[in-house]
């Protein structure tokens, strides 16, 4: 179980105050493949021998100071585990244990090893911790590397990034990403699955108080210079990004970005110098490929890629052979950092632009005003991700009320109101944030209203095109399902068009200037766009491959359920009622999917309830009664998560329509016989 000192995890003070290594439990990505797998030695015996619980013993598979990890078998669900067990009795340790567990268990990822079980040895009060995890046969990235095409290994970086994205969404940072934390599993085609292993040292955004300021956690090989200083409360989703470019970087060069002798020297590298190009390492590395690299190895967090998803895209795209959205650093850049070793210069440089600042007090007052914006603005960024996060993380909760969270977004919201009035500057940034939080809470309205204003005061960003996009065709959406109601087709034609100038295109003209956005899947913005150029079989196709490449992207699946039925409405006013029906079981089944992932988002729901109502019009009275049951279940367990949704009252008012002509007609038909 020897390890590099490079990959060496530590839990240490600070440099300055001395380094120790603590003793660990080994993770399952340290474990061998299974024709490695050790015996087990006497003293290595688990309780109870060769059993545990209902698990079967069947190898050791690692071990550490504090416990072991064994390969073994569930007779119960007939399936091979990773068990986990600690060996100290000390509660800090147990704590430490079964927080990894919860953590881990949070993140339901493909590629995120799975937590089956947390237990007992014996099942007394006095028996070891045990964690139950998917048992995953392969190697290590580290191990695994050397047989591995360049391709394989980016391939594994990407999908690792979207699984790491799926834990930041859950405000959750990981903080020891490495090769020996990522295992990869070999499928018969020849490709490889990688699993993020290891979050022992994970971290919730939300719980500063799990540790302090001065405190160094991780493996300093891989760590950022944030990490690395011990600045605890200042590390974000950025700090993955950084150890998952450092991670490839390795993969592609054969070494981590910074060696040293001593953890403490590879500390002090980190923090002080910047990592050798890859291309002097290796120079069939393709450029672009080195722009993504050394993008991710940034020392300032604002300059690495904001999320892990949009490294995971600039990935897809240099597979894919498509121009990449990072840039190498400039000219400009690189002398300033040179320039900050020598104090000399420094000094000479401030002296010098104190001089022209004097002479300019007018251009001082403007550019400190700059800068206070640019800083309220990310203040406002980080307030955006955070009303984003919560909601995500309600949606994809178990069915429930979401008004607490949602509650929790309005005192969000008035906290933006209250700081822009005081600060008395950067108010169209705060009025972004404002309708960005409205429309995450779907009140379109307000939302327009805010984006519009921050617009016309020139705040003309790709973030605010695409957040107009989707208001203006949420509105476009909903006044289109109004028309299901008029009977009179040169009225609906009449009342289509004005909808279509006041909603659709004007979403279209914004999503077009949001093309390129990092935030948000390339593909979605195109399904999008087609959607509202009524290009439906393109639309469908940017959807499908935009929830296959990232399959936590629900709202893809549910904007393919919303061209299903908009194609199924088209099919009813045509009488062409068997496709019309084939394209709401369409439908119905894309928002069932949606559903698996935002079980408490309201939208699936209401997706499966209109379509189902739509198809009701049509049924005859025998089959029509399950219909009526399923599209009303469906209403009310929309209205379960959302009780104030006005969309989800009116499909329902809608069901109980369909479902008292339905009556009717069968009272009338009763009377002819």
């Amino acid at each position: 179980m020897g390890q590099n000192k490079d990959e060496e995890p530590i839990v240490t003070k600070a440099p300055d105050e001395g380094i120790s290594s603590p003793e660990s439990v080994p993770s399952a990505g340290t474990i061998a493949p299974q024709d490695t797998c050790a015996p087990i030695m006497e003293a290595e015996q688990p309780p109870q021998k060769k059993q545990i619980g209902r698990y079967e013993i069947i190898c050791l598979l690692g071990e550490g100071g504090m416990g072991q990890v064994y390969k073994a078998y569930d007779p119960s669900l007939k399936r091979y585990v990773a068990l986990k067990i600690l060996r100290s009795d000390e509660p800090d340790l147990i704590e430490r244990f079964l927080r990894e567990a919860r953590t881990q268990a949070q993140v339901q990822h493909e590629h995120v090893c799975k937590i089956h079980e947390v237990g007992e040895a014996d099942g007394k009060p006095d028996g070891k911790p045990f964690i139950s995890m998917q048992y995953i046969e392969g190697k290590t990235l580290r191990d695994a590397s050397v047989e591995m095409t360049r391709e394989q290994k980016i391939k594994a970086i990407m999908e690792a990034a979207e699984a790491l994205h799926a834990a930041h969404k859950l405000g959750l940072i990981h903080r020891d990403i490495k090769p020996s934390n990522i295992m990869v599993e070999r499928a018969e085609d020849g490709s490889y699955k990688p699993y993020i292993m290891d979050f022992g040292i994970a971290r919730e955004q939300k719980t500063p108080g799990l540790t302090v300021t001065g405190i160094l956690i991780g493996t300093p090989a891989y760590m950022p210079p944030e990490q690395a200083r011990g600045d605890i409360h200042n590390l974000d989703r950025r700090t993955d990004v950084y150890a998952l470019g450092a991670t490839l970087y390795e993969l592609l060069c054969g070494k981590p970005p910074f060696q040293g002798n001593t953890n403490a020297d590879i500390v002090v590298k980190v923090m002080q110098d910047e990592p050798l190009p890859l291309r002097k390492l290796n120079p069939l590395i393709p450029e672009e490929l080195q722009t993504i690299v050394m993008k991710c190895l940034e020392k300032d967090p604002e300059r690495r890629y904001d999320t892990a998803r949009a490294l995971a895209e600039d990935l897809g795209r240099f597979l894919e052979g498509e121009p990449i959205l990072a840039h190498p650093t400039s000219i400009y850049y690189r002398l300033y950092k040179k320039a900050r070793k020598n104090k000399t210069v420094i000094v000479s440089l401030i002296i010098a632009l104190l001089v022209v600042l004097t002479a300019a007090g007018y251009a001082i007052n403007l550019k400190w005003t700059a800068n206070k914006e640019a800083e309220l603005s990310q203040q406002l960024g980080q307030q955006i991700e955070k009303m984003e996060n919560i909601l995500y993380r309600a949606y994809t909760l178990p069915l429930h009320d979401t008004r607490k969270e949602k509650n929790s977004i309005r005192e969000m919201i008035k906290g933006i109101e209250r700081t822009s009035q005081t600060a008395g500057y950067a108010k169209a940034p705060s009025l972004y944030a404002m309708g960005r939080g409205y429309l995450a809470l779907n009140e379109h309205e307000k939302a327009k209203g805010y984006l519009e204003e921050a617009w016309n005061l020139g705040y003309q960003k790709p973030e605010v095109a695409y957040a107009l996009g989707r208001i203006f065709g949420a509105l476009y959406w909903k006044h289109l399902q109004d028309l299901e109601q008029i009977d009179i087709k040169e009225l609906r034609d009449s009342k289509r068009k004005e909808i279509e100038r006041l909603y659709r295109e004007p979403a279209l003209h914004y999503l077009k200037q949001a093309k390129g956005i990092e935030s948000v899947a390339p593909q979605f913005v195109e399904a999008q766009i087609a959607y509202y150029e009524n290009r439906y079989d393109e639309a469908l196709k940017k959807a499908r491959q935009a929830y296959l490449r990232m399959p936590d992207l629900y709202e893809a699946r549910i904007l393919e359920g919303d061209i299903y039925n908009q194609l199924g409405l088209q099919e009813f006013w045509q009488a062409s009622m068997n496709k019309m029906k084939n394209y709401c079981k369409k439908a119905t089944e894309s928002y069932s999917a949606a559903i698996e992932i935002g079980r408490s988002d309201a939208h699936g729901y209401i997706g499966v309830c209109k379509a189902k109502a739509l198809i009701l019009r049509t049924s005859i009275v025998e089959t029509s009664k399950q219909l009526y049951e399923e599209a009303l279940q469906a209403c009310r367990q929309a209205l379960q998560a959302d009780p104030e949704n006005t969309e989800a009252y009116l499909s329902q008012s809608n069901v109980y329509n369909r479902r008292a002509e339905q009556e009717f007609l069968e009272g009338m038909i009763r009377l002819i016989l």
